[in-house]
């Protein structure tokens, strides 16, 4: 998985909360610098999965590279 600058992240943070898209703009030294029209934010780079992966649970919820 690369993540490089112009990649796009889906983030589902769970029920009630709605699901959000950000595009990757830099990098920090352990973490991906992303914005969308709202906001900057900070992912940290071991959190991001690949898009359609699941955690052990089977959950949804996470950060997720789109593929392009």
């Amino acid at each position: 998985m690369q993540i490089e600058i112009g990649s796009k992240l889906f983030c589902n943070w769970g029920a009630m909360f709605p699901t959000e898209e950000y595009e990757v703009i830099g990098f920090g030294k352990d973490y991906a610098v992303a914005q969308n029209d709202n906001e900057v934010k900070h992912f940290a780079l071991n959190n991001i999965k690949r898009e359609g992966e699941r955690s052990a649970n089977g959950s949804p919820i996470g950060i997720f590279l789109k593929n392009a």
